[in-house]
């Protein structure tokens, strides 16, 4: 009698670069549904695997060749051992240890992506690179914690990770998840205050123009004197002390010399 969840069937997803990772996955599911449902000789667990596997499962399995070894008693091997572990092999063919460990060096934080998310990213793709020697977790996590470090995009994470001497990769993804919440926290409150301050609005140009033309000189208004604007006072006029060109007298340009105005009109005056 079957007990707990039902495993689904297994459609492999070729185009995935994990399908491998995925097969592995769903063999745990099913071993641990044939250890809940108490199935234990291999035949009865060979018929039942087949039975959830699928049809896709089934059409590989009858091209495979599947070796079944005799025990060292010389009874019969496992049967379903031998299958399963055809299928391993065939949905996870011998890889590049070398190219897959270079592969994983490349990798790097993207743009948008959370450190949760890249430690998930990190893990899958340490998966196929053999980390794991003599002590698995060890080795794996400081490989992937490495690559972290290595990989994150915020330059702060990376300076504050590399200040503690002893870092585990636990430590390592709980700091870098705090700080990255508190970065985004900032910058989240900064444009908050930015949008609280009141509007700065561009002055027209002509204002600005108008503006600095009526403060070159003081008041704005033209020397009679010089023509031209300046501070207040005969000792500020550039014509204090030149000789007019026209008239002779002091005090004056001759561009804004009254003499012909005041010789004509004195004229005017004799012939009326």
């Amino acid at each position: 009698m079957t007990k707990g969840r039902t495993p689904k069937e297994f459609i492999p997803d070729y185009a995935a670069s994990n399908v491998g990772a995925d097969f592995e996955l769903w063999l745990e599911d099913i071993n641990d549904f044939l250890s809940i449902s108490e199935v234990t000789a291999a035949a009865d667990k060979k018929r039942l695997f087949l039975n959830l596997a699928g049809l896709a499962v089934r059409r590989i399995v009858k091209g495979l060749v599947v070796t079944v070894e005799q025990t060292q008693d010389g009874s019969p091997g496992d049967e379903y051992q031998a299958l399963t572990d055809a299928l391993l092999a065939h949905f996870r063919p011998s890889t590049n240890v070398t190219s897959e460990r270079h592969k994983f060096r490349q990798l790097r934080q993207m743009e948008g992506e959370s450190v949760t998310s890249f430690v998930g990213r990190l893990r899958e793709k340490a998966d196929v690179c053999e980390f794991s020697s003599t002590s698995v977790d060890t080795i794996v996590n400081c490989q992937i914690r490495d690559q972290l470090i290595v990989g994150l995009r915020s330059v702060e994470l990376r300076k504050e990770l590399l200040k503690q001497s002893k870092l585990t990769l636990n430590d390592a993804v709980t700091k870098s998840v705090a700080l990255e919440a508190s970065i985004t926290d900032s910058k989240l409150y900064d444009s908050t205050r930015a949008s609280d301050a009141p509007p700065v609005f561009p002055v027209p140009i002509q204002r600005v123009q108008a503006v600095s033309a009526a403060g070159s000189g003081s008041e704005g208004k033209k020397c009679k004197y010089c023509g031209r604007s300046h501070k207040p006072g005969m000792r500020n006029c550039p014509a204090a002390n030149v000789t007019c060109n026209k008239c002779g007298k002091r005090g004056h340009f001759a561009a804004v010399c009254m003499s012909n105005k005041v010789e004509r009109h004195e004229e005017r005056a004799r012939l009326s």
